[in-house]
């Protein structure tokens, strides 16, 4: 059986160990005005935005490049980072932007093959 001193012990390493989680409305950007292009073929105009060199449609929403979740409004483009972003980390690390995996790796300035621990993370 465990004493309840082991338990407290092991509930404020599991804490401390935790990772903290925030909402940061920082991660989202706007682009470009929406645009109307008009069709050399039927002559109608379609409405919408022009992003990462490709026109989407009024409405559309799509994920960019750069792993975020983007949509098309009268108001123009905006995107949003779709993952958590580490915000507060020791000074020798620094942030890597997998886009492949869409995921950020954290590792130390000289050493990139060494990884650094989380101590706060952002999730937009």
């Amino acid at each position: 059986m465990v004493s309840p001193r082991t338990l407290s012990t092991l509930l404020l390493l599991l804490l401390g160990a935790a990772v903290v989680l925030c909402i940061d409305k920082d991660n989202c950007h706007n682009y470009g005005p929406t645009i109307s292009i008009k069709s050399p073929i039927s002559g109608l105009a379609t409405v919408g935005c022009f992003h990462e060199g490709r026109f989407r449609k009024l409405g559309l929403k799509w994920s960019s490049s750069q792993c975020e979740s983007c949509d098309c409004t009268s108001d123009g483009i905006q995107c949003c980072l779709s993952i958590s972003k580490p915000v507060m980390f020791p000074d020798d690390c620094r942030l890597d932007l997998d886009v492949d995996q869409c995921k950020y790796n954290l590792v130390k300035k000289n050493n990139p093959s060494e990884k650094c621990f989380v101590q706060h993370m952002s999730l937009s």
